[in-house]
């Protein structure tokens, strides 16, 4: 969650309604967000990071009208205009993707642009994954000679003053020196080309996603009117994020304008267009557990900013939570109040008990716990890059048939990557790191009901300068001695693997996994530098085997 702190005076503004401290705990609360107080004119909540909407002021203010039964205020259309932003093939291989608007007619003073800053870092800390996903660059249009380019260049090549830099600075320098630069170096760290927004008289606006130029980047009172870019990885999350930023600088009294991004096709920025999704009552009222009629529906959905229309419901375009239709679901269970929906005991008599299933891979948790490893839980969405590409595999994946998210494609079918991907993420940390994993892999199998097989599966690794082939057949060799089994290994041949180095893992002739040394191509797919020993084993066939 993000807290934070907005003026308690321009929010009863933006709603048009003064509420006691009572009211907005209450109404806070029941909404979905934390309450954590007021003192004076400040009123501290915590925002959920599937609302980013309600991470400004006018966003939070928006919720609140609707939620309060106040009519809503106007969503904002973008106009057409004739200003472009051309994107050059070179930051294809860096950040390809950008979406662009111009806002017009703001007036800002010390608390507007104090709330626009505060919204754009919360925005990059938590959608945005630290600038990870996307970064958001916001200038003043007085110092921007268009038509603007979108390009990569040599930091040799770069030249300009960052802001608060003080001096003029190379791509690198401002990595290696400037404080911003520093702390968000590691996202260029292995580019040989840094991205760059420049307008038509070669001046640098910014370095996304690190910082924005002296010159051309700094918003002031003075500002009336701004260039909004939004620069990422994944072509539907950057527009989304600029919606975002866009709706919050409408709400503060901007005009907003389109912008066309040339690239491989033309496209037009922002797109403010509604999404629709069927939802039936009797849907709504299975899930709930109450009778939720369509005048019900048509009564409740507005207090989370939709609209019914026949069976469909309108989803305005800023909802970026709203995926499915139980999404919406749990928006009329908000919008009922869930002190309203009555618990009821069911009329069924159970006896629970554990499953062995679980009960056994708790057992192999402990005893690899036991050894000094750490557990993790990673997600069954990844990406095929990072499935099969990174580990120099070729491997037939259950693939999202719409994915929203460029790291988030497809099913993983097996657990190391997942492990990997941990393991870059721990690279500040001290070694030796000793990770294993336990988790659902994917894949296909025409005898099952969905086409859709699900097996688990148990990874290991061990990361550190000594770390072999020797060290992680002892680690397997004492989980299967422990568990009671007869096993034996075989030469294999596994192509994340060295040649050599690895080998096969069957209990009664029935192959269950494998185990060796990572191949140093595969290491460094994920920006690592010492020696990494892995193995993954069919945790199903293993409960087998101890069951029988």
């Amino acid at each position: 969650m993000a807290g934070i702190t907005f003026s308690k005076k321009r929010l009863e503004l933006l709603i048009g309604k003064k509420l006691s401290v009572e009211q907005w705990h209450d109404r806070t609360m029941m909404l979905g967000f934390g309450f954590e107080g007021i003192a004076g004119d400040d009123l501290t909540v915590e925002v959920f990071p599937n609302r980013p909407d309600c991470l400004s002021e006018q966003g939070f203010a928006r919720a609140m009208r609707a939620f309060l039964g106040l009519p809503a205020r106007k969503l904002p259309v973008a106009k057409s205009s004739t200003y472009e932003v051309i994107v050059d093939k070179s930051v294809d291989s860096v950040r390809p993707f950008t979406a662009c608007a111009v806002v017009t007619g703001l007036t800002f003073d010390d608390a507007s642009l104090k709330n626009i800053i505060q919204f754009q870092e919360k925005l990059h800390a938590t959608f945005c994954r630290h600038r990870k996903k996307a970064a958001i660059g916001i200038y003043p249009m007085e110092h921007i000679a268009w038509p603007i380019s979108y390009v990569a260049k040599r930091p040799s090549d770069i030249r300009f003053q960052p802001l608060e830099g003080g001096k003029v600075m190379s791509g690198k320098e401002i990595l290696e020196h400037h404080p911003t630069g520093k702390t968000y170096a590691p996202l260029l760290a292995h580019a040989e080309k840094y991205p760059l927004f420049i307008d038509a008289k070669h001046n640098i606006l910014s370095m996304p996603p690190i910082i924005n130029s002296e010159h051309a980047g700094r918003v002031t009172h003075r500002t009336n009117d701004v260039f909004v870019e939004c620069s990422g990885f994944h072509v539907a999350f950057v527009s989304q994020v600029l919606n975002l930023v866009v709706l919050a600088l409408a709400d503060a009294g901007g005009v907003v304008h389109q912008v066309t991004v040339r690239a491989n096709k033309k496209q037009v920025f922002p797109a403010l267009t509604v999404r629709k999704h069927a939802l039936a009552p009797a849907y709504v009222s299975r899930i709930v557990g109450k009778h939720v009629s369509d005048a019900d529906l048509k009564r409740l959905l507005p207090k989370l900013g939709h609209e019914l229309r026949g069976t469909e419901v309108i989803v305005p375009w800023y909802r970026t939570d709203i995926l499915h239709a139980c999404d919406l679901v749990e928006d009329v269970a908000i919008a009922a109040g869930y002190e309203h929906i009555s618990s009821e005991i069911p009329n069924v008599a159970t006896v629970a008990n554990e499953s062995p299933r679980v009960i056994f891979a708790r057992r192999v948790s402990h005893l690899l716990i036991g050894l000094g490893m750490l557990e993790t839980n990673t997600f069954h969405l990844t990406s095929k890059e990072a499935q099969t590409t990174s580990m120099l595999t070729e491997l037939q994946l259950v693939e999202l048939e719409n994915s929203l998210n460029a790291e988030y494609t497809s099913m993983r079918a097996w657990m190391l990557p997942s492990l990997m991907d941990v393991l870059k993420t721990n690279r500040p940390h001290e070694y030796p790191q000793k990770l294993f994993g336990i988790g659902t892999a994917f894949g296909f199998d025409k005898n099952a009901e969905t086409g859709i097989a699900e097996k688990q599966k148990l990874a290991l690794l061990t990361c550190h300068p000594k770390a072999d082939y020797t060290e992680i057949r002892q680690l397997v060799e004492f989980l299967l001695d422990r568990l009671g089994l007869v096993y034996s290994f075989k030469e294999h041949a596994h192509p994340s693997c060295i040649p050599g180095r690895c080998a096969s893992v069957s209990i009664d002739k029935q192959e269950i996994g494998f185990l060796g040394e990572l191949h140093p191509h595969a290491i460094r797919n994920r920006e690592l530098e010492l020696p990494v020993a892995v193995c993954e084993l069919d945790l199903d066939a293993l409960f087998a085997r101890v069951k029988n």
